[in-house]
């Protein structure tokens, strides 16, 4: 599965090494924007089924791991009113998400670690009520483990929300074998990602999400996972036209088609 390494603790096998975040491309933020597209029907459906489970108010402490740019950790605030925390390998990460939370005129706190430290589990033990991952877990081979540490870091009957790329549909036919090899595909099978999150968690909702096409936003549309240029601009203009299309229509749900993989429960 490509090149695995350990990290400084031995324990953990990653897909993605920090060189590749660090050189990772992010566009640039607007200020005060909130990363949720609700023309989208995948985002509209997330957000509902977040709605539905999820408790609201500031007295509550979200956790987003990997949180650059910080446009969720926006959205987490403006949506549902938590105290929004986040946490970042690369301290550039760390600042550029600091700056857009201060553009949005929102304190929160971004902690530089990695997510693996044991002095970072042992500081914010039980610390959080909600822990929300949108693309973190999938590039890790111990899936196990970093669900484990979700737990320990989750208060009692704290919320777990991911969110992960289905590359094990359609899109994995547009995307390079070095880029893929990025990515626990594994997990990607329902059964398995379900059955290995419900060792710690009480499943509330988990299945694909979306249909074929996916955000029409540059940002965070999967199509920018595809390494061939010319593709990726058709792709970015056929998911854009056919949000227009679809955009009051119920998509079909799907293994094949759906872009996203997304799992909602609390903690044993």
């Amino acid at each position: 599965m490509g090149n695995i390494k350990k990290d400084k603790l031995g324990k953990n096998l990653k897909f993605a090494d920090k060189n590749f975040w660090e050189n990772k491309f992010y566009s640039e933020n607007k200020k005060g924007k909130i990363f949720w597209d609700d023309s989208v029907y995948a985002n509209r459906k997330i957000h509902s089924l977040m709605e539905k489970f999820l408790p609201t108010g500031n007295k509550y402490k979200v956790l987003e791991v990997g949180c650059y740019p910080g446009f969720k950790l926006i959205y987490l605030n403006k949506k549902f009113g938590y105290s929004i925390y986040g946490v970042e390998l690369i301290k550039k990460s760390v600042e550029r998400t600091l700056s857009n939370l201060n553009g949005a005129e929102l304190k929160g706190k971004v902690i530089h670690s990695d997510f693996f430290d044991e002095s970072f589990l042992k500081n914010y033990s039980s610390y959080f009520n909600i822990l929300f991952d949108y693309g973190f877990s999938e590039h890790f081979k111990n899936f196990d483990n970093v669900i484990e540490n979700y737990s320990k870091l989750l208060k009692s009957g704290g919320y777990l929300v991911i969110i992960i790329p289905n590359l094990e549909g359609i899109y994995k036919k547009f995307m390079s074998k070095n880029l893929l090899e990025k990515h626990n595909l594994k997990i990607m099978n329902l059964s398995v990602f379900e059955r290995t999150i419900n060792q710690k968690f009480k499943k509330l909702f988990c299945d694909y999400v979306g249909g074929i096409y996916s955000d029409s936003s540059e940002e965070s549309n999967i199509a920018l996972l595809v390494q061939n240029e010319s593709t990726r601009k058709f792709l970015l203009k056929l998911f854009k036209m056919l949000n227009k299309v679809m955009i009051y229509c119920e998509p079909f749900e799907s293994k094949t088609f759906s872009p996203y993989l997304v799992y909602i429960g609390r903690k044993r």
